[in-house]
């Protein structure tokens, strides 16, 4: 039995993703569409957007200052809007030690970015907060430690440079660690 997959399906799967089933191909054309056909030359949209990114190993941070989330990069289009969504586990060395989240790219259209943020710092008690500028974190105060927690980083930019849309961490607390788990993800749909 052939199943299909939607987009966000493909961009949850492991790197590089085959063609769905019974479809012969990907192709990337008009810059960020992807497209799959079929054994009778039959054409599917798949994404209008970057490729996702998916975390095969962890990402961490022990310092107060934000630093890139390698892997968690997306490449945009000047001129484009884009809907993201970053999203994954952490755990954190301490209790005491929350984790921050931003996200940095290229100069900003007249839209800008508007973004959300969820952080859970234990399964009852999550963080949430919003941004409209890059490299500015929500921060949370407290973690689960090692028990894997989730958290979401998703909104709309709009860029009138070409670039790379990056996640960014930090740990609230100096030389303890907050580390992003393998699995993390990360995919932007092209809005406009």
């Amino acid at each position: 039995m052939s199943r299909h997959l939607t987009a966000l399906q493909l961009a949850q799967q492991s790197s590089p993703s085959a063609p769905p089933s019974g479809y012969t191909a990907l192709t990337a054309r008009s810059g960020d569409l992807l497209y799959t056909e079929d054994s009778g030359g039959v054409e599917r949209l798949l994404a209008a957007g970057p490729a996702p990114v998916r975390l095969t190993s962890t990402v961490a941070s022990n310092a107060t200052a934000l630093s890139d989330a390698t892997g968690l990069g997306l490449a945009v289009q000047a001129g484009r809007k884009y809907l993201f969504r970053f999203a994954g586990q952490y755990v954190s060395a301490a209790s005491t030690t929350g984790l921050g989240l931003a996200v940095n790219g290229p100069t900003l259209g007249s839209d800008g970015l508007i973004c959300n943020v969820m952080i859970a710092h234990t399964n009852a008690i999550p963080m949430l907060g919003a941004v409209t500028a890059y490299n500015t974190a929500v921060l949370g105060t407290a973690s689960s430690t090692a028990t894997r927690m989730p958290w979401e980083v998703w909104g709309l930019i709009h860029v009138s440079a070409a670039g790379t849309l990056q996640l960014r961490i930090r740990s609230e607390v100096a030389s303890s660690a907050v580390t992003l788990q393998i699995g993390s993800y990360g995919y932007a749909w092209a809005v406009g």
